[in-house]
């Protein structure tokens, strides 16, 4: 953050903010007379930016306004970080590019007995294929576990963590994905 502020000319002052760091502008660049209120972007630890004016006049101005007044196309292109270079993102590739079979299935025998009936009654019910049935219902399933479980590393150097699990299901508008989340979530209220 030092940087990318003495790049841009911004005269700053760093103090000790959350366990991240605060730097007060000499200045809001915005409007130069709100400087008595101690205008100040924050660099928080888990990677959060953030700019805050405590001036009226400029409540709606955060870390986007702020960086577009100093980089005016700075969410206008289509580049990413890598090795530190930028590179542009080519045409999307469909996911069949990527995989060298087609998606299977999702295999019966996973869940307990329970859950597999109610997969079965789901298939016939919505009409639809067990893979995107299961996928939400795993999704519901780790929501419904999330801070109630905790997973331990092995080697016995006493790190935990929440148990995560993160999924998406992608397809066409109109093809009962909501359906699909919506009959998993009610298993959870039953």
């Amino acid at each position: 953050m030092e940087a990318w502020l003495t790049e841009h000319g911004i005269d700053y002052k760093a103090e000790a903010y959350h366990a991240g760091t605060k730097y007060v502008l000499k200045e809001c660049p915005f409007n130069p007379e709100h400087g008595k209120d101690k205008p100040s972007v924050f660099a928080l630890p888990d990677g959060r930016i953030g700019f805050k004016c405590f001036h009226n006049s400029c409540s709606g101005n955060h870390w986007k306004e702020f960086r577009l007044h100093f980089e005016p196309d700075a969410y206008d292109h289509t580049y990413s970080q890598k090795d530190g270079k930028l590179f542009e993102w080519g045409e999307p590739l469909p996911f069949e590019t990527y995989t060298e079979k087609p998606f299977q299935d999702f295999p019966s025998g996973v869940f307990p007995l329970e859950m597999e009936r109610w997969l079965d009654s789901e298939m016939l019910y919505l009409q639809r294929d067990r893979l995107n049935i299961a996928v939400s219902a795993l999704a519901v399933l780790a929501a419904s576990l999330q801070g109630k479980a905790w997973v331990e590393h092995p080697a016995g150097n006493k790190h935990k963590e929440h148990l995560a699990l993160f999924l998406a299901v992608i397809g066409e508008s109109g093809t009962r994905k909501s359906s699909y989340f919506s009959e998993a979530m009610k298993q959870t209220t039953a």
